[in-house]
């Protein structure tokens, strides 16, 4: 059975994701910046976590269909 692992970026205003196999070959990846309305200098922290899970949900659905058979999904936390 073919593994796949998730791989998770939330690095300041870009959410990165990617799925690769065990053969480290790239299934796929996506990547959005935030956005911050005009006249804003930023985003709350809120906000910001708010932004975050509704991008990686759209991105998560987007890259599990391009996996067509049975998959162990293993994610890394990284801490900062």
């Amino acid at each position: 059975m073919k593994r796949y692992f998730l791989g998770i970026d939330t690095s300041c205003y870009t959410t990165s994701c990617a799925i690769i196999d065990d053969e480290l070959n790239i299934v796929g990846e996506a990547r959005k910046i935030l956005d911050v309305k005009p006249g804003m200098k930023g985003l709350q922290q809120s906000n910001m976590v708010f932004h975050r899970v509704l991008v990686l949900v759209l991105f998560l659905d987007a890259l599990m269909i391009l996996i067509c058979q049975p998959f162990l999904l293993v994610m890394v936390l990284l801490e900062h």
